[in-house]
C-alpha cells in the first residue's frame, strides 16, 4: 500500500515537472492549427518542428496550408493557432478571402507576439497584414 502511494506520487510529480517545463532560448514552441471554411472546423494539426516558432526568438516562420477546395469569391478560410497545447489559443482570423483588405486578395501574414516570462510563455496576440513582397516572393 505504502508502496503504491510512492509509485503515484512520483509519477505525478514526474508528470507535474513536464507539464511546467522551463524553455531555452531556440527551443521549438509546440504549435497547431485548425481551420475554418464553408461553416466546417477542422480539428487540431500539429505543425512540424521546422514550421513552429522558436522561445525568445524573433524570427519568420512558414506554416504550409492545405489548399481549400472550392473557395469562391465572398467565401473566407479562417485560421487559429494554438501554443503550448491548448494554453494559448488565438481567436480566429481570416487569412484567405477578400474580406482581409477590401475587394482584393492579398497574400497574408499574420503576427505572432509571444511574452515570454523568463523561461515560460506569456500572453500570445495576433495581427493580421500583408506580407511584404520579398516573403512573397521566396514563397511561392
Amino acid at each position: 500500500m505504502i508502496q503504491d502511494f510512492f509509485s503515484l506520487l512520483f509519477v505525478l510529480l514526474c508528470t507535474a515537472s513536464l507539464a511546467d517545463a522551463d524553455y531555452h532560448a531556440g527551443d521549438f514552441v509546440p504549435m497547431a492549427r485548425r481551420a475554418q471554411f464553408h461553416g466546417t472546423r477542422t480539428q487540431w494539426h500539429d505543425v512540424l518542428g521546422r514550421h513552429c516558432p522558436r522561445f525568445g526568438q524573433d524570427s519568420t516562420v512558414v506554416v504550409p496550408l492545405p489548399k481549400p477546395v472550392g473557395l469562391g469569391q465572398n467565401d473566407d478560410y479562417k485560421l487559429s493557432l494554438s501554443f503550448e497545447g491548448e494554453r494559448f489559443v488565438t481567436p480566429w482570423v481570416a487569412v484567405l478571402g477578400f474580406g482581409f483588405d477590401g475587394d482584393k486578395p492579398v497574400f497574408p501574414m499574420l503576427h505572432v507576439s509571444m511574452v515570454n516570462t523568463g523561461a515560460h510563455l506569456g500572453p500570445v496576440r495576433t495581427t493580421l497584414m500583408a506580407a511584404p513582397t520579398t516573403l512573397k516572393e521566396e514563397h511561392k
